[in-house]
């Protein structure tokens, strides 16, 4: 993947980790909006000891999916690799950079940006990502269904 991007760059795979180069594409492309999201939009934020938190979803484009993208994680690997690229384009930038995982969930991952300009209000920026609505049919997401087949996950 590093071949890919042009550097270095550190991806917060989920499990199962992909092996070697994957056979599907992987691309990145400009976020196809930006939204404001969670109490600060709605002034509903509340002052806290330490940094107060600033959430912003990019809505990744539908171009960079395929149809079964929702099997064996494949999903999963290319938000992954989206995210390091966003993050290796915010490191370059000189911005304080970092992973979290919303709940401890590794799939859930958000790049957590420390801006230098935001410092005096002790702000830090969560970019969680969301693909566009509609892009999979809610049927292959659901809870009950088993979208990892046994290559995947090494049977």
């Amino acid at each position: 993947l590093e071949r890919r991007v042009g550097c270095r760059v550190h991806v917060p795979f989920a499990q199962p980790v992909p092996r070697g180069d994957p056979a599907y594409a992987i691309g990145f492309e400009a976020p196809r909006t930006l939204h404001l999201v969670g109490s600060w939009p709605l002034q509903t934020a509340v002052r806290r000891p330490g940094d107060m938190d600033v959430d912003v979803e990019a809505v990744m484009p539908s171009t960079l999916f395929q149809e079964k993208d929702t099997l064996n994680a494949r999903y999963f690997t290319k938000r992954a690799f989206y995210l390091a690229v966003l993050a290796a384009h915010l490191r370059q930038e000189k911005h304080d950079v970092s992973y979290a995982f919303v709940g401890g969930d590794r799939r859930r991952a958000c790049v957590v940006l420390r801006p230098k300009a935001l410092s005096k209000l002790r702000a830090v920026v969560r970019i969680h990502l969301a693909h566009e609505p509609g892009l999979f049919p809610v049927a292959r997401l659901a809870p009950d269904r088993n979208n990892l087949r046994g290559a995947a996950v090494g049977a």
